[in-house]
């Protein structure tokens, strides 16, 4: 471990990029908080030329899959001030505007030496990469939007109005006079305990929690993206859920870890509150246990960083953001009722019978599985056209044939 006070604007300079892992709490500062922020600056600003403003601690460490040309860092704890402080930054550069100047800042130089990264692919692109719907606020702020309902939303809004109320020049004198004391583990420390620490004080985390920090932080950024999209996914497919079925979803739904042979099963609640239950994979019931240890039957199986569970909304931006990846799927309108209908397609190619499939999928008539017998057979006709060898021709006696006869020639 090493710690180092230095200028938080400095923490913003050169090819680096902050990233808040997906086992980090959302941001969740409110107006109050931002406006105590901007107090201080506004405060220690007005006080004499050598005064400091001490900002907290900036707990970080390296991500461990990242190489390249913009230094990935991942933020441990002090992500709540990191993300006011780059909302802020953005706010006075929009409203000094294209030709506003104040003590060598311009709105170009706070974009490009604060908050981005010119020229390089838009996932390095920004300085700051939050997760999930903070990321889309906070790249939607940096646009001018700030028209969405979350709490990233509701600071870029509440921070324009504070800039809009006081003076550009002491804001920026504030936060050049902001200091914060850097301190960066290395690999051989357990960011795991440090987390759970300095978090001690606070809201506490939950046994979920820690479980789902411990699976997560040892791994590079990309991997735990993959590994939070591969639940929905493998639950979507291995139950041909609908997305209200899977989101609905509580700990007690599952029957995991049984002994004796018997085969583990999900209890879903379909339509007309009726219940079926599915055979789950072992595959799928090792990740599920591993989700929900720790909880009590009546919490959700799948919950957001917020802590609250999912909403259909966020189900079809996950399965949308995983298509995305896949550039056959690219330009395909996949959703998750198109994983249930691969589900079903792929029951019956396994050659299960149109009434086992009808239960799975929690059809109550069988003609509205019959469907997909016909897409089979659809299929299998698009298949034979593709062996079709076309209309027969007139037999030709080989003399005839001026290319058979040239090819004897030339031997």
């Amino acid at each position: 471990m090493y710690a180092h006070p230095i200028k938080f604007l400095e923490l913003l300079n050169g090819q680096v990029q902050y990233v808040v892992p997906r086992w980090q709490r959302r941001y969740c500062w409110g107006q109050s908080d931002i406006e105590r922020l901007v107090d201080d600056l506004v405060t220690i600003a007005a006080a004499g030329s050598n005064a400091t403003h001490y900002g907290g601690t900036l707990l970080t460490f390296p991500d461990p899959g990242a190489a390249g040309v913009v230094t990935t860092i991942r933020v441990v704890d002090g992500q709540q001030r990191l993300t006011t402080v780059s909302i802020l930054l953005g706010c006075i550069a929009a409203e000094l505007g294209e030709a506003g100047e104040c003590d060598g800042w311009t709105r170009q130089i706070i974009l490009d030496d604060r908050l981005t990264n010119p020229g390089k692919p838009s996932e390095k692109r920004r300085k700051l990469r939050l997760q999930d719907g903070d990321e889309e606020e906070y790249r939607r702020g940096l646009e001018d939007d700030s028209g969405g309902a979350g709490a990233v939303s509701q600071a870029w809004r509440i921070a324009r109005r504070l800039v809009a109320r006081h003076d550009v020049a002491l804001l920026l004198r504030g936060l050049d006079r902001l200091r914060v004391v850097s301190i960066g583990l290395d690999d051989k420390e357990d960011p795991q305990q440090i987390f759970e620490s300095l978090n001690a004080t606070g809201r506490p985390l939950t046994e979920s929690e820690k479980v789902k920090n411990w699976l997560l932080m040892g791994l590079p950024d990309a991997e735990q993206q993959d590994l939070h999209d591969n639940h929905w996914l493998r639950i979507l497919y291995n139950t041909g859920a609908r997305v209200s079925e899977v989101t609905g979803l509580q700990a007690g739904d599952l029957q995991i870890g049984l002994r004796n042979g018997r085969h583990a099963l999900v209890t879903l609640r379909g339509k007309g509150g009726k219940i079926r239950q599915c055979p789950l994979w072992p595959r799928t019931e090792d990740i599920l246990a591993e989700l929900v240890r720790g909880r009590s039957d009546g919490d959700a199986v799948f919950l957001s960083r917020h802590r609250k569970p999912y909403t259909r909304f966020g189900v079809y931006r996950l399965v949308e953001r995983c298509a995305a990846r896949v550039p056959p799927l690219a330009a395909k309108a996949i959703t998750p009722h198109v994983v249930r209908h691969t589900s079903a397609c792929h029951l019956l190619q396994a050659g299960v019978d149109l009434n086992t499939i009808r239960a799975w999928l929690g059809h109550v008539s069988l003609d509205t599985t019959n469907i997909y017998a016909e897409i089979d057979l659809q299929m299998k006709a698009e298949a034979m056209a593709l062996c079709d060898a076309g209309q027969s021709v007139p037999d030709q006696p080989w003399k005839e044939d001026k290319s058979v006869i040239a090819f004897l020639n030339a031997l």
